[in-house]
């Protein structure tokens, strides 16, 4: 089911996207991660009340380059409610950024979000949320605008398919849709089922998200749902070769015997904590390091992966790690 995909004379390499993680796929993720095969990599996740006030750390988190590069294209994720600080943003994105792709969050479960009327709160406002679309499509009708949802708010409420379609008939180019509720948040078992059932809705590329970390569970969403292509988010950091895995079998490729071997993942861990040196500073790289070690974490014994996680200073993380920066 590998393809590509074209969007307003622009052709991706492939149908396989990163995910937006908010706090995890940063500049220096994304600069790590740029060749692992994917032809969309997404941003985290953006307030457009920040982005829209000109907020400083919030430019921190875009680049020039990305929004100017051909492959892989890069998508900036925004949420938010208000109509104008969707209209300001998005000029800010392509005036100063150049990015082509858009993306807005309706499937986000966290508190956060859902007070400022974002994410899954559109579930049950679809309105709201297709009037949003149709405004930015009328006054931007050059960018490559997608929406990310779910398949509703409850298994008894699954009212993902009606915002969707609504989105769909007001201009969205193209659907990501995460296979679990609301209500689910990041845990319980994604629905096939239901992105089957949406899938011939659609009406446009509709995007399987959720769960897909392995091989295995790729080839089963692209066959059992049908959909046109794959997001791939935490299943990545494990596996930083991934992406490269599911393409490889359909475009025959041989993967290099270092790309199956623990020694690559610790060499992706070595060029990711660098990069988050070079753009935090070591003080604060190590910090935000330590998220990552749930991914990571195959690297280390049960007691070298705690002493890691609790150490107090880079110089202690790094020598818990092994690490030597540049």
């Amino acid at each position: 089911m590998l393809k590509k995909l074209q969007f307003k004379g622009i052709t991706l390499d492939n149908n396989i996207m990163t995910a937006p993680l908010a706090g995890y796929t940063d500049i220096p993720w994304r600069k790590v991660y740029h060749d692992c095969g994917a032809s969309l990599i997404f941003t985290e996740m953006i307030s457009v009340e920040a982005l829209s006030r000109n907020n400083p750390k919030t430019f921190i988190m875009l680049s020039q380059k990305e929004g100017k590069s051909h492959s892989p294209w890069y998508c900036i994720q925004l949420f938010g409610n208000n109509l104008n600080a969707y209209l300001k943003s998005i000029e800010i994105i392509i005036d100063k950024f150049g990015y082509r792709f858009i993306n807005i969050n309706m499937g986000c479960p966290v508190k956060k979000v859902l007070k400022a009327k974002s994410g899954c709160y559109f579930l049950e406002n679809s309105d709201n949320a297709s009037n949003i679309v149709t405004e930015i499509k009328k006054n931007f009708p050059e960018i490559i605008l997608s929406i990310k949802t779910r398949t509703g708010i409850s298994n008894d409420n699954l009212n993902g398919s009606t915002l969707i379609k609504k989105c769909v008939d007001n201009g969205a180019d193209f659907i990501i849709l995460h296979g679990r509720t609301k209500n689910q948040g990041f845990g319980g078992e994604v629905s096939v089922e239901k992105i089957k059932e949406i899938k011939k809705e659609c009406a446009v590329p509709l995007i399987a998200n959720g769960d897909i970390t392995s091989e295995a569970k790729a080839h089963e969403m692209f066959e059992y749902t049908g959909c046109d292509g794959l997001m791939i988010g935490r299943g990545l950091f494990s596996d930083p070769f991934l992406v490269k895995k599911i393409i490889s079998e359909k475009e025959n490729i041989s993967i290099p015997d270092i790309f199956l071997e623990k020694k690559y993942l610790k060499n992706t861990f070595e060029k990711h904590y660098n990069e988050m040196v070079k753009f935090y500073g070591r003080n604060y790289a190590y910090r935000l390091m330590k998220k990552f070690m749930q991914y990571y974490g195959k690297l280390y014994d049960k007691e070298t992966k705690h002493k890691i996680t609790v150490s107090e200073s880079y110089a202690q993380f790094e020598q818990g790690a092994g690490l030597n920066p540049e």
